[in-house]
């Protein structure tokens, strides 16, 4: 928590071991960098004080930035500062406002490292960086992070961030500027700092996405000095969706293995970084039955959700933590592709039916309920990882009966059908409880889901399970019992017993 303390008494000459400290502290899992002691109110003032000391002393040299010829070299601290400036608002992000539980002072100091001017700095140094003759990726990564943490929303109404973004886009024309960058670097690290900034601007400022979508330029092998491996080897009109794209194909083509173990490997959080792009672009309504609009995206997000997790094996040397690595990695790849699924016409089930992959969304349905069941996943993360899922599957099967059908086999498998049937023949009386339901069964986790704590999960679970059944009442209730289908029979008005709302 005192880190701007440290940073107060260092030299500017010494400030990286400053900064490889504070990555390694903000590089650990949440559970970790969060486990701080919580700091009295006076001990705030004096990290504050430091904070606002600090801020203004990197103000004054990054502005000097704009001061130079941006042909000669470029003062060797400014990439310290760049370093530093973007560590200090990431800590203030994840670790101050935290710590403060959310309370922002208005006005506070490090504001100034988030204004236009600063900004404008910032988008000029990194066009130094990524300048044909004096690359540095390094600082073209520190400064296109610095963007994304001075641009990010701290509390909603965040007019500082509007405003940086605003200017970004329209004095800075910086989703140009990073189209062509991508057409010329070979960094995937950098590519990934790159779209998540693109992210972040089409999630949290009005009329980003159009420009975003609007971005192109036109690109010429021949006279590009260096180009990308994934940048059209023809001239061309690139835009970004267009390149996300290929970068994304080009990831899972690279001929080491997608993905892999090694942290430094930035391929995974880059395809999902775009997946989510995607999404907040609405790119998923491209997604049109077999004549779909787009058969480049379709084809990547079928090819992600085929992903094959690794094999357990006996193998000493075979590490369990990489193995852990790798499926973490393929689960949040899937999980990606299906909220771009959210967006799909109805008729992309059965396209997906068509080319057998189906199965694969089955696949991943399966693995979510068992998590969140399993485990009795009752957070927010539990919500995001299932209700996509759900809705999709639900879409999919009202859309098409064919669909429907492959669904309800998978839940309900056709070896405990006839149990089923000679159940319900014997039991004719409409039971509270489920017919058949066993607890460690799919179908038995999904009825438990009815009655999860999230009212979200609840009704997605509850509309497939009706959908699955035909919106038969009768069937309905026999799957589900009448005590987990009350709620949402009442919800559509064929509740027998009125329950308030």
């Amino acid at each position: 928590m005192d880190f701007p303390s440290r940073l107060e008494k260092i030299d500017r000459k010494l400030r990286n071991k400053w900064n490889d400290e504070i990555e390694e502290f903000l590089g650990k899992p949440p559970s970790s960098s969060s486990d701080v002691i919580p700091l009295k109110e006076f001990e705030y003032d004096a990290v504050k004080a430091s904070l606002e000391a600090i801020a203004l002393e990197l103000q004054i040299e990054l502005t000097a930035y704009n001061t130079q010829d941006e042909t000669d070299t470029i003062d060797e601290y400014i990439g310290v500062a760049v370093r530093t400036g973007k560590n200090l608002l990431r800590w203030f992000i994840q670790i101050y406002l935290e710590q403060r539980r959310g309370r922002r002072e208005s006005g506070c100091t490090i504001d100034v490292l988030r204004s236009t001017d600063i900004l404008s700095s910032i988008v000029g140094i990194l066009k130094w960086s990524v300048d044909d003759t004096k690359e540095n990726t390094k600082l073209a990564r520190d400064s296109s992070l610095f963007i994304f943490y001075a641009t990010f929303a701290q509390f909603p109404g965040d007019e500082i961030a509007s405003k940086g973004i605003n200017h970004l886009i329209s004095e800075l024309a910086f989703p140009s500027l990073s189209l062509e960058i991508l057409m010329n670097t070979n960094s995937v690290a950098l590519a990934l700092t790159l779209v998540r900034n693109l992210h972040s601007m089409a999630v949290s400022f009005p009329g980003a996405k159009k420009v975003i979508l609007a971005t192109q330029i036109q690109w010429d092998p021949s006279t590009a000095i260096k180009s990308a491996p994934w940048a059209p080897g023809e001239p061309s009109t690139v835009n970004l969706s267009l390149s996300c794209l290929e970068l994304m194909k080009w990831s899972l083509d690279a001929p080491s293995s997608f993905p892999d173990i090694y942290p430094e490997d930035k391929r995974a959080e880059l395809v999902i970084e775009i997946l989510n792009l995607f999404y907040a672009l609405r790119k998923g309504q491209e997604l049109v039955g077999t004549t779909t609009n787009n058969s480049a995206l379709a084809n990547a997000v079928v090819r992600i959700l085929r992903l094959p997790f690794p094999v357990q094996t006996n193998d000493e040397n075979d590490s369990e933590n990489n193995n852990d690595i790798v499926v973490k990695r393929i689960e949040q790849c899937k999980l990606s592709a299906i909220s771009i699924l959210m967006d799909s016409d109805a008729s992309f089930g059965e396209y997906m039916l068509e080319i057998g992959s189906l199965d694969a969304l089955l696949q991943i349905f399966q693995r979510q309920v068992d998590s969140i069941v399993d485990n009795t996943r009752v957070d927010s993360a539990a919500t995001a990882a299932i209700v996509p899922i759900l809705a999709v599957l639900n879409k999919y099967s009202m859309a098409n009966s064919d669909v429907q059908q492959q669904v309800k086999a998978f839940v309900f498998p056709s070896e405990t059908e006839k149990l089923y049937q000679q159940a319900v023949k014997e039991n004719r009386k409409t039971k509270m409880s489920p017919v058949d339901a066993p607890k460690d069964s799919l179908r038995g986790k999904l009825v438990m889901l009815l009655s999860w704590v999230d009212g979200y999960i609840k009704r997605c679970s509850a509309e497939l399970m009706w959908t699955l059944c035909n919106s038969d009442y009768s069937e309905y209730t026999c799957r589900v019992g009448m005590g987990n289908a009350l709620t949402l029979l009442n919800a559509k008005g064929l509740s027998p017993v009125q329950i308030p709302t």
